[in-house]
């Protein structure tokens, strides 16, 4: 799929990223066997994590907010003004791909556009997750897929924390969220306190 790239840039708002990058599988994650909540390996984690700065909010709540914001663009990359930060109750389902070349080259392109150079190819696979029959295939720091793939298996209740950094348009002008997600937390709930 082609992207257009025009940068329509209003402001940047910061993205939690930190680690090294690490080799992820492709195809399924592997899940060789499933910790609790309790016995987790945080250790890959950024103990500096700011889980408060994330708003819940529903998967289709998200959608439908997006939606009435990018029918306003209809070419090249949107990147938002502000920090739209969110927690989102999914479920894992258990894959993972590659990005799509195209929708890769322009997320890239973005971040080094507002200087975000730390966050060039921190991103490069997308994890299956669910809500009810829909599915998403959302962008995960390469980071923290093999601590997902350790701790998760298909199935499990995952509270995702992503950010929206803007959207890319096909030359059709339909839009395409960069919906990254920046940690997870299992079970509904996300981190305790």
């Amino acid at each position: 799929m082609k992207y257009s790239i025009v940068i329509l840039l209003i402001a940047f708002f910061a993205l939690s990223c930190s680690g090294e990058k690490a080799e992820a599988p492709k195809g399924e994650i592997e899940t060789p066997q499933a910790k609790t909540t309790a016995d987790s390996d945080t250790s890959m984690r950024n103990p500096n994590f700011d889980y408060d700065r994330y708003k819940p909010i529903t998967m289709k709540a998200l959608m439908d907010t997006l939606a009435v914001i990018l029918q306003a663009e209809s070419t090249g990359i949107y990147i938002p003004g502000v920090d739209f930060s969110v927690k989102v109750d999914m479920v894992f389902g258990g894959m993972q791909r590659d990005m799509d070349p195209g929708k890769l080259t322009a997320l890239n392109f973005a971040f080094k556009s507002v200087s975000f150079q730390r966050a060039v190819n921190l991103y490069q696979h997308e994890v299956l997750f669910k809500d009810g029959s829909d599915e998403y295939w959302i962008p995960v720091q390469e980071n923290i897929l093999p601590v997902m793939g350790k701790e998760l298996v298909k199935g499990d209740k995952v509270s995702l924390y992503i950010v929206w950094f803007g959207a890319v348009y096909d030359d059709a002008g339909n839009p395409e969220p960069f919906l990254l997600t920046n940690e997870y937390w299992k079970g509904p709930q996300g981190k305790k306190k």
